[in-house]
Order: C-alpha cells, then structure tokens, then sequence
C-alpha cells in the first residue's frame, strides 16, 4: 500500500473527533447495583456575589471642578450635614479639607403683620462698615469653617458644625424653631 503525505495527520484527526465524540452526551446511567450517595452540605449554596470594585476616584485638590450635593442634614444640637462631592465627570473626590469648606444654617421666619417671610442666620458675626467706619457695627448673617470634617475616602463626607443651634446667644440671640423651615 502507498503511502500518501499527510496521511498519518488525517488518520490522527479522525481518532481524535472520535474520542471527542464519545466525551459528549448525557452522560449514561449508574453502574448495576450502585446507589448514588448523598449530596455534599453544599450542594445548593450560591456562588457569593462578586466584590465590587470601588468607585474611581479623584483627590480635591486635582479637581478643576467640584460639585457638592448634600444627602442628608441633622439640624441639632450641633447640626450635622452629609454630602458627596463629585469633579465634572462625576468620579468621587477625597482629601477636601475643614478649611476648603464653609457651612450656614438659617430658619425662615413665616411673615407676620403683612410683611414678607425672612431668612435668619444662626450663624452671626458683628461687622464694622469698612467704607465709612464712623456708621455703627452691624450684625450681619455669616458662616463657619471651623467644625469637624470626616473624609469617608469615597466622596462622601459628614460636617458637624461648632456651632449649637439651640444655643444660641451672641452676637444675636437666635431662638431655636425646629418646626420652621430650616
């Protein structure tokens, strides 16, 4: 018999999809006289769901942009604010500092006697006019920097303000009204 080139390679392919033809199907019933064991504990557990990557984020200070959105606020004895901070993509900013931001509180005061409602400030300071210095000091509606800023390192952050909203009594006195608008 002759041999032709590329013969053995052809014979070699035919036994190979035969071998894989016989790994495929359902694979047959149990041997004779053999009962299956029980399953393992695990048998119907689920696979735990994948860990989800954190979200990219950027430092504050690397930001040409950054969007504050407050999400929650506790007005209290102090008031505490939550809010995320975001750049213009929309990825999470760290690393902001107390003294990059400043916070106010105010109620508003409903109208009375046909006047207009008015915001007030808990947060006062006793300004002396720069321009004219001889006009008398006034009081003057003012923010604070100064309370505690908590980084949760995925642009998320929670302020508590120095200041005590039911306490508040210099330069004004400025009574606490939590059912006003706050």
């Amino acid at each position: 018999m002759e041999k032709r080139p590329g013969f053995e390679k052809v014979v070699v392919a035919i036994c190979f999809l035969i071998m894989l033809q016989g790994c495929s199907g359902g694979g047959g019933s149990s041997a004779p006289d053999v009962t299956p064991g029980p399953a393992p504990a695990n048998a119907n557990a689920t696979a735990p769901d994948p860990i989800a990557s954190p979200l990219p984020v950027n430092t504050y200070a690397s930001a040409s942009i950054a969007v504050a959105t407050i999400t929650a606020v506790n007005i209290g004895s102090p008031p505490v604010v939550d809010f995320t901070l975001v750049d213009e993509q929309g990825l999470a900013l760290t690393g902001l500092a107390t003294s990059n931001v400043r916070f106010t509180v105010a109620k508003l005061i409903p109208p009375a006697n046909g006047g207009s409602a008015a915001w007030q400030s808990y947060i006062n300071q006793t300004k002396t006019p720069t321009a004219v210095p001889s006009n008398s000091p006034a009081i003057q509606a003012t923010s604070e920097s100064g309370g505690t800023l908590v980084d949760n390192e995925d642009g998320t952050y929670r302020y508590t303000f120095i200041s005590d909203v039911t306490n508040i009594t210099t330069p004004i006195a400025v009574e606490y009204e939590p059912t006003l608008t706050h």
